[in-house]
This record gives structure tokens, C-alpha cells and sequence, in this order.
């Protein structure tokens, strides 16, 4: 049975809103080749927000942080996982990055490391 016509794929492109598109197949190949957020720290803002989301963040390789890192002991990729309010008092570093959970989400979906997805 030939499977490509069940294959998950899409773009959505219209007047007001941000344009997306989503191939699994390409996810599968990404994921396949490792995991995605694999050398990577997250501490998550407002954890209680959405429960599984360490679960998800090490499904695909992360690691969670249950608080902030102190400057002289950062993680080499430490991702800052809310808003920039709720990390007022996060370290400085070329190594921190500060996304949103729907960024995060994004990632996951297409197996990518924080900020390379598209």
C-alpha cells in the first residue's frame, strides 16, 4: 500500500495572519538524525502554565532546569522558556536565549533546535 497520500503536510498563508507550513515528512528526517533540543538547558517561566511541557522538552532531548542558573555555572545553550518579565533577573550570556512556549512548540513539531525553525 502506498503510504504518500496520508502523509501530513500544509501551508496556510492569508490576509492577517503570520504564514506557516508543516511538512512531517521533513520532521521525521530532522528527528531521525537526532534530537533536536540535545545539548540544550531550559528553564520554563510559568511552569504550572502548561504541566507536560518538561515531559516534551526532554522527549526531544533537553534538559529542565527546576530554577535559574547562577552566571558562574551556565549551561552552554540555556533556553529561557516565557516572557522577558519573568526572567528579569536572568543572567547575562551569548548562550541564553529567550523564546516563547508557542516558539517552543514550533520547535518540537519540526525537530528543530530553539530559534532554527522556520
Amino acid at each position: 500500500v502506498d503510504h504518500t497520500a496520508h502523509l501530513v503536510s500544509g501551508k496556510q498563508e492569508s490576509a492577517g495572519a503570520n504564514p506557516w507550513s508543516f511538512d512531517a515528512t521533513k520532521s521525521r528526517e530532522r528527528r531521525a538524525a537526532g534530537a533536536p533540543f540535545a545539548g540544550h538547558s531550559f528553564v520554563i517561566g510559568k511552569p504550572k502554565e502548561v504541566p507536560l511541557l518538561p515531559h516534551f522538552i526532554r522527549s526531544a532531548g533537553g534538559e529542565v532546569l527546576p530554577k535559574l542558573p547562577k552566571q558562574d555555572a551556565l549551561p552552554a545553550k540555556l533556553v529561557l522558556v516565557g516572557e522577558a518579565k519573568d526572567f528579569s533577573r536572568a543572567p547575562k550570556s551569548a548562550g541564553v536565549v529567550l523564546i516563547s512556549k508557542d516558539l517552543l512548540f514550533d520547535c518540537i513539531m519540526q525537530s528543530v533546535p530553539p530559534g532554527k525553525s522556520s
